[in-house]
């Protein structure tokens, strides 16, 4: 064992690691085994293998507050806030209950707590251990020195904390009256990329030789099909255009109505400047489909704020031939985004970016620290077709990223069915996912024409839309105190019945 620690002390952890492996402890050199096995997989970044030891350590002495620090800092890897306060707590109180305690660790260990029950939207636990500091500072105040401002910083968050203590989430159940319409340039771009396709493959009322109701049940499946499959005589490429004959529009018109309900909102002012008036917005598109999200947007910028933002945009679905089916309407004649926007693609959600990328870089291309660029992730009728496992992965991938950027104002949009069916999968990444606050919830019932020009030959068709706002912590606080960015471009203005249709 002195032989590994002499290595782990030389930072020669390989080697320490294949000596440990080699070795066949006795019961009495279980825990130091374990202990060991835990820093030296930690520190080679073998975070399951190093939680599983540390774990087996603590099994056997629960009484050393090291074990607790590694474990803290593992959860912290993970994405698991809740886990590194349970662990800090513990080691706060063994080394309080030490006959000489050591009065450096206990600071350190309670700004710790201090920033993750803050982090966490606790803020009467983030005020508790600020005011523990505070003591520790009138105690040894030749060591510790919290700056002028911290006291200051205090007030604001009791304040806070009891402004958070009043706040209900908007809701909305609207029934819209005026039906939704698409412009003259989403007309053709859509008859170009999808309707002239689908127009040369029917006939008799048929698409491919199938119903309309064949296809969505059958071929679609009510959008739950494996895309990448194709279906009897029907190519992946065109199961994906099926789709989006079928569904791009609806889904455009559901997205646009939130994000129109969002700007006549309570903060409405906050999301306009953030999200509709700054010069870029980064959008992360979870499920992201034929890139619905990313078109419903800049229609919606282009139509109220006469500009749209330049994008820096991550698609993410698991569907290879969705996202080819993405990137060819991105290649189409007709764009509504900036020029200056760039797409990126992939159909792993790891691909998100995590602490210890340079944000700027990877979003923008650039370098600056300076500016902070707003932030939208999109969840658009995505958790119908995930599995349990699939979205406790989502929420713990989704909290390492707002771990990494917790400086950065995130806001999350979530759309889907009204079928509660539906939404199982939802409320269980809610649950798994710490670092979310919600804002506004929904469930209305739109109208909207998927064509102009028969519009008034028609009825209307209608689609109901469950919704959810939610918004990081640094995006909650900024929101609650209008702490809006310069507004840019000039709004339209609106009143409370215009439904702004594009």
């Amino acid at each position: 064992m002195r032989e590994i620690q002499q290595l782990l002390q030389s930072n020669k952890y390989e080697e320490a690691l294949i000596k440990l492996n080699t070795l066949k402890p006795s019961r009495e050199e279980l825990g130091p085994y374990y202990y060991l096995q835990a820093v030296t997989n930690s520190a080679l970044n073998n975070n399951d293998e190093a939680i599983k030891f540390i774990d087996k350590a603590i099994e056997i002495d629960d009484s050393i507050p090291e074990m607790y620090h590694i474990k803290g800092n593992l959860n912290l890897k993970f994405g698991n806030l809740e886990g590194v306060v349970d662990c800090f707590q513990k080691v706060l109180l063994l080394e309080e209950r030490k006959d000489e305690p050591d009065f450096e660790i206990i600071f350190n260990t309670t700004a710790k707590l201090y920033e993750n029950k803050y982090f966490l939207a606790d803020y009467d636990g983030a005020i508790f251990y600020a005011e523990k500091m505070l003591q520790l500072q009138n105690e040894f105040p030749e060591y510790i020195n919290l700056g002028e401002d911290f006291e200051d910083k205090l007030r604001i968050l009791k304040s806070f904390s009891i402004k958070n203590k009043k706040f209900v989430p908007e809701k909305s159940s609207t029934n819209v009256s005026s039906p939704y319409l698409p412009n003259s340039n989403f007309e053709e771009f859509f008859e170009e990329v999808v309707g002239s396709k689908i127009s040369k493959n029917k006939s008799d009322n048929k698409i491919f030789g199938y119903s309309n109701d064949e296809i969505r049940a059958n071929i679609l499946e009510y959008g739950s099909t494996n895309f990448d499959l194709p279906y009897k005589n029907i190519s992946v490429h065109e199961k994906t255009l099926l789709y989006c004959y079928f569904n791009m529009r609806k889904h455009i018109f559901t997205f646009y109505h939130i994000l129109n309900t969002l700007k006549k909102s309570k903060y409405g002012n906050y999301f306009s400047s953030k999200l509709f008036q700054s010069d870029k917005v980064c959008i992360n598109d979870i499920g992201c489909g034929p890139i619905t999200g990313a078109i419903a947007y800049s229609l919606f910028c282009q139509k109220t704020e006469n500009a749209i933002p330049e994008i820096s945009y991550v698609g993410i679905d698991k569907s290879k031939a969705m996202l080819q089916q993405a990137k060819l309407f991105l290649q189409a004649n007709i764009s509504f985004f900036n020029p200056q926007s760039e797409f990126q693609f992939s159909t792993d959600w790891e691909h998100i970016p995590r602490k210890g990328f340079n944000f700027h870089e990877f979003y923008m291309g650039e370098k600056s620290t300076q500016t902070f660029f707003p932030q939208l992730h999109i969840f658009s009728y995505l958790f119908a077709n995930l599995n349990e496992k699939e979205t406790i992965s989502l929420a713990k991938n989704i909290d390492e990223y707002f771990t990494g950027w917790s400086d950065r104002e995130i806001v999350v949009v979530f759309q889907n069915s009204t079928d509660v069916g539906k939404n199982k999968m939802y409320e269980i990444f809610k649950e798994n996912s710490k670092a979310l606050r919600l804002v506004y919830n929904g469930n209305d019932t739109i109208k909207y024409h998927n064509n102009r020009q028969n519009s008034d030959k028609f009825i209307p068709s209608e689609e109901k839309v469950c919704y959810e706002i939610l918004v990081n912590r640094t995006a909650y606080e900024n929101m609650l105190n209008q702490e809006n960015v310069p507004i840019k471009y000039k709004s339209k203005s609106t009143n409370d019945n215009d439904d702004l249709p594009f």
